[in-house]
């Protein structure tokens, strides 16, 4: 935009419905809307091309609305630079979410709040997108989880907001803050008992969510080995009946999904490197008793 032509004179006329003053604002901000809408569609062409003429004309539409909701009165003393920045950011905001429509047509729920969820859960899954999903719809405290649907609208909506720009991830909160909102208590009333209930839920929450993520068959055969949300079936050759499949394709199965399990879950449930060496130390110990054991038998 030009200083010349954006003066405050003619920013109050364009928000008294001035129609020589609007066109004149616009005018102005349209070469602002080109060469945002020529980023926006050049930055996302190897990922199916945008819609640049829908861009443009949504730049347009926000440009126009953004003079009626500049506050001059908060702009400060260069009122002119306020509202330059202020249609500028409103421009670009209207073609991200423009973007995310195009790229994401019929994934309902991509809202900020699943994708702020899911960019925690991707933390947690050490950027295992399918994972997150699931995660999302186990980990989170109740109220906070996502549905399948917005799970999956949140998941490719991640897979391509590189350049959205949307604060997502933890905030720096505390446990303690996390476990008062999500128990819905003070801080100050937070127990050891709160936090070991809490920690727990998580675990089998996570337990779940590693489960949905691997492949159908190595996650019945674990299922049905240890009771998870199924029957608990004691023998190979009954989970074989059970399963359709031959014993030889379910002890394959076993074997495979075990190491797939141990390998994600312990990815998100430790947070440094110790700890999860640790983790991989006792379930390698856990394999060894289980080992001799057998052998004794």
């Amino acid at each position: 935009m030009s200083d010349a032509l954006v003066t405050p004179a003619l920013i109050t006329a364009a928000q008294n419905g001035d129609r020589d003053a609007i066109e004149a604002v616009l005018k102005d901000a349209e070469p602002v809307i080109t060469r945002l809408a020529a980023q926006a569609a050049s930055h996302y062409q190897r990922q199916g091309a945008a819609d640049r003429d829908q861009l443009e004309n949504d730049g347009r539409v926000a440009a126009w609305m953004a003079i009626g909701r500049f506050d001059a009165e908060r702009a400060g003393e260069d009122v002119a630079d306020s509202f330059r920045g202020y249609i500028y950011k409103t421009v670009a905001r209207s073609m991200q979410d423009s973007l995310r429509g195009q790229r994401f047509d019929g994934c309902a729920g991509a809202d900020d709040d699943a994708i702020k969820v899911f960019g925690r859960m991707v933390d947690q899954a050490d950027g295992d997108l399918y994972l997150a999903e699931q995660m999302c719809r186990h980990v989170p405290p109740a109220g906070r989880r996502l549905d399948k649907d917005r799970a999956r609208a949140a998941r490719m909506a991640w897979q391509g907001r590189t350049s959205l720009d949307r604060p997502v991830g933890d905030d720096g909160a505390t446990l303690a803050e996390s476990l008062a909102e999500s128990l819905g208590v003070p801080e100050d009333m937070i127990t050891a008992d709160d936090i070991s209930r809490e920690g727990s839920r998580v675990r089998v929450a996570t337990v779940r969510a590693v489960l949905d993520s691997m492949g159908a068959r190595q996650a019945d055969v674990l299922r049905h080995d240890y009771g998870i949300g199924v029957d608990e079936i004691g023998t190979t050759a009954e989970l074989a009946e059970v399963l359709g499949v031959t014993p030889r394709i379910v002890s394959k199965a076993r074997d495979h999904a075990k190491s797939t399990f141990e390998a994600k879950f312990i990815r998100v449930h430790t947070s440094t490197p110790e700890e999860a060496q640790a983790w991989r130390d006792s379930a390698a110990k856990k394999r060894e008793d289980d080992a001799r054991a057998s052998a004794r038998r």
